[in-house]
């Protein structure tokens, strides 16, 4: 043990490159409007990236969302995102049939949240996505790097003004 009481140099570092540029870039809001489709849902255990009727969904709103983002990286940081689902008018909206033809708000939520991000590589079947943009590949994060970043979520499902369903998606950075 030595006698010196000098305390320890410090070095300033710079941070790595990749911290710093995510610190430079301002976020921006995202929005974006589906017509004539439903938001893709998660139906419990089951993978929304093989079902032949939410693939369809889970294609068009990552390419309408990779249109939104304009060429901005996936955000890295606490999010809001705000879902409404225009659903038509039913002629019996008390019947549990007639609320659940199209799906539930909260698998809505759900899977708008999982189609966003990049997917578990074992979830998806790569022979399914060769006929779309590389960008809204189930490989790449989107709109944000992962749903953990969604600290606050607004969502409502409201009377379609036509026969039509569709449904508005925005992504706003919370600082």
């Amino acid at each position: 043990m030595t006698g010196s009481s000098e305390p320890p140099k410090l070095r300033a570092t710079a941070p790595p490159s990749d911290v710093s540029a995510s610190l430079r870039r301002v976020a921006r809001n995202v929005s974006l409007r589906v017509e004539g489709l439903v938001p893709p849902k998660k139906d419990g255990a089951n993978s929304m990236w093989r079902s032949a009727t939410a693939l369809p969904l889970i294609k068009e709103l990552r390419t309408q969302a990779v249109a939104a983002m304009a060429g901005d990286p996936p955000l890295d940081e606490p999010v809001r995102l705000t879902l409404r689902v225009f659903l038509p008018r039913q002629a019996d909206p008390s019947a549990l049939w007639a609320r659940r033809m199209y799906g539930d708000l909260d698998n809505f939520i759900t899977g708008v949240c999982d189609a966003l991000q990049m997917a578990d590589a074992r979830a998806f079947d790569a022979d399914d996505w060769l006929h779309v943009p590389a960008d809204a590949h189930p490989s790449r994060a989107i709109a944000f790097t992962d749903d953990s970043w969604v600290h606050a979520i607004h969502a409502e499902v409201v009377d379609a003004d036509d026969s039509r369903p569709a449904y508005d998606v925005e992504i706003r950075p919370l600082r």
